[in-house]
């Protein structure tokens, strides 16, 4: 026998790969977007280390997790406190970005609530500039798009969110890269008392989001004309308003794993969540990490764990990954970037191992 074919593979690597490693494949490197994010619910326990010095920090780093409703918005407006040093939190965030780009992410939106950082050691717009930073080197390493969402505090006078937009526009003018103007935190005044921020929001030119958590919140963001709905899992056998969402053509950025763990009581198992209701009601549905680190999560888990649920093929997979991608708040090279992203999707589709890149071209923001 001839030595040369005792390595020859050609045969033995012809043919589709298991079913299951072509999804856990698909999770990891499909293109997407992630647009329901929160930065001081996306640092782990070894970034939260690097935030402040000594014991504090120590301290953090042990308790930065998810322990129940009661504390979860005290808890993240006490760990906003720590950021103290904009070098530590650059670094983090560009941690944050990191994971977000291993995890197949294309383009990354994380939300800061301006109510959060007003108090902190480093101050909202440290926490901005720093956070900035991290934007730039991740576009120059890796041609990752993204950039902050800055969001008025539900739980505060509405009011005030007239200083998260003026805050908005100062950071931009600084060159930090503000997409929107968003809404969080403990619903205590109704998203239409906010008319007004977001009318400063779209008159300054951001574009404006809200997480809605009862059905009259979505009434409320419909309404109000928003440009994205965040959580909005009420429209769970609601098809009138799912109409009314599919007729506004307005995306919703959802979170499996996080409503999951928060509200057991309302999603007792995956099957039961809303995603896939409305995904198939025709909605654009996107799936999102909400507080990665607190909830023990990351893209290539919730598409993972998506998938296993609802039974997802190749194909739908990457359906939802296009989803988030069109849902974005991208303006550099969008269209070229959304074209060049199906044609990669529809690669990995038929193949998750992708033999042939020749065929994509370059991403035309790496080529900028």
């Amino acid at each position: 026998m001839n030595d040369q074919h005792l390595n020859d593979w050609s045969i033995e690597e012809a043919g589709p790969i298991d079913r299951h490693l072509a999804i856990n494949t698909l999770a990891r490197r499909l293109p997407r977007a992630e647009l329901h994010s929160h930065l001081a619910g996306a640092l782990h326990p070894a970034q939260v280390r690097e935030l402040g010095h000594g014991q504090e920090t120590h301290q953090w780093g042990a308790t930065h997790d998810y322990g129940g409703v009661d504390h979860f918005f005290s808890h993240l407006m006490d760990f906003a406190a720590a950021f103290d040093d904009a070098g530590a939190v650059r670094d983090a965030t560009l941690l944050v970005l990191r994971s977000a780009v291993d995890s197949g992410c294309r383009h990354v939106e994380l939300a800061v609530n301006h109510s959060e950082f007003d108090t902190g050691g480093l101050g909202l717009d440290g926490v901005l500039d720093a956070a900035s930073g991290a934007f730039a080197q991740a576009r120059r390493l890796w041609g990752l798009s993204g950039g902050l969402i800055l969001a008025a505090d539900r739980g505060i006078d509405p009011s005030h969110g007239h200083l998260a937009v003026a805050a908005a526009v100062a950071a931009r003018d600084r060159g930090v890269p503000m997409l929107g103007i968003g809404n969080d935190g403990v619903p205590l005044s109704p998203l239409t008392a906010f008319a007004p921020v977001y009318d400063a929001a779209r008159s300054a030119g951001f574009r404006t989001t809200a997480h809605a958590n009862k059905p009259v919140d979505v009434v409320d963001v419909l309404t109000l004309g928003l440009d994205r709905i965040d959580h909005a899992w009420e429209l769970q056998g609601q098809p009138h308003l799912q109409a009314q969402v599919r007729s506004a053509g307005t995306p919703v950025t959802m979170a499996l794993t996080s409503c999951l763990m928060m509200l057991p009581g309302r999603f007792p198992t995956a099957d039961s969540f809303t995603f896939e209701e409305l995904r198939r009601a025709g909605l654009r549905v996107s799936l999102n990490v909400d507080d990665g680190a607190l909830f023990a999560t990351d893209s290539a888990q919730e598409y993972a764990f998506a998938a296993r649920t609802w039974d997802w093929s190749p194909q739908v997979l990457g359906d939802v990954a296009y989803a988030s991608l069109a849902a974005a708040w991208i303006d550099d090279d969008r269209e070229a970037r959304l074209a060049h992203w199906r044609r990669e999707i529809d690669a990995l589709v038929a193949d998750p191992r992708m033999p042939d890149r020749t065929s994509i071209g370059a991403d035309p923001a790496i080529r900028s």
